[in-house]
């Protein structure tokens, strides 16, 4: 699946949920929004036809990424967002917090069986109440790492380091 213009709800709380056998591009400028209190779901390298999130479609070689473009943009008003990807999350902006009330909701990523990078130099990646981040080969790169804005963010990782970048005062769980 390709996500190639705007995907959005209007009004309420309508969630979204996008499921992919193999990877899920995210093309720049496109935005994947959810109002009020609405989650999103993003998961890649799942076979959805089972109905239950487990990462059994395409997580071979160079399946199941999340590769969002560096102005790609994944919100919810005050929403929880989870980014689930089978290989790798190359990180646009994920946003729960769209509405720029300062109410957020919680922000969970996966990059099951490799790395979660970022896509878009040192602007913002991540916005959350509560951040969690779980990578098999690490989190962001030195010199390069996952900037965020969260109260409290949780890591972990199997194989590789943490590169976080945080505004203003936080709580993390390493």
């Amino acid at each position: 699946m390709d996500i190639n213009a705007n995907i959005g709800t209007n009004g309420g709380t309508g969630n979204i949920l996008l499921t992919a056998g193999d990877t899920v591009p995210q093309a720049n400028v496109t935005v994947v929004s959810a109002a009020g209190t609405g989650n999103v779901t993003v998961a890649s390298g799942e076979d959805f036809t089972d109905g239950t999130l487990n990462q059994d479609g395409n997580i071979g070689a160079g399946g199941g990424d999340i590769v969002m473009g560096g102005t790609a943009t994944v919100q919810s008003d005050e929403g929880n967002i989870l980014m689930d990807a089978a290989d790798d999350f190359i990180v646009g902006i994920v946003n729960a917090d769209g509405d720029g009330d300062g109410v957020r909701g919680d922000v969970t990523t996966f990059s099951r069986a490799g790395s979660t990078l970022d896509a878009n130099g040192s602007a913002l990646n991540i916005s959350a109440n509560h951040l969690t981040m779980t990578a098999f080969n690490g989190i962001g790169v030195l010199g390069d790492p996952i900037e965020t804005d969260a109260n409290t963010i949780t890591t972990t990782t199997t194989a590789g380091s943490v590169n976080i970048s945080n505004l203003g005062s936080t709580l993390i769980n390493l």
